[in-house]
């Protein structure tokens, strides 16, 4: 299989878990499992793309620790005062193409 295939299928897995209690309990208050459940998992996503982050990187090397931890430090920073995941995702992101491009 290609990567696009892998990607499309994640796509299609994600879209599935998104959609499907909403069509499940379409007239119905949600259970509260699955509010729970909508609660937490962007916590713990966040903490899985940490780990996922720094799986492979040489901590004795100062090159690639200085942009992660000020990459990291924006991330905190930003979602701290933006409570949003995904533009903190992309701050981070940009902090950290630019400290790689730059230094």
């Amino acid at each position: 299989m290609t990567e696009m295939t892998y990607i499309f299928i994640a796509g299609i897995i994600t879209i599935i878990a998104r959609f499907l209690p909403r069509i499940i309990f379409r007239n119905r208050e949600l259970p509260g499992f699955i509010v729970y459940l909508g609660e937490k998992l962007p916590y713990s996503l966040m903490g899985l793309l940490v780990v996922f982050c720094i799986r492979g990187v040489d901590f004795t090397n100062k090159a690639e620790v200085l942009p992660l931890a000020l990459a990291f430090a924006g991330i905190i920073l930003s979602f701290k005062f933006l409570k949003n995941f995904l533009l903190s995702i992309f701050i981070g992101t940009g902090i950290y193409m630019a400290l790689i491009h730059f230094i």
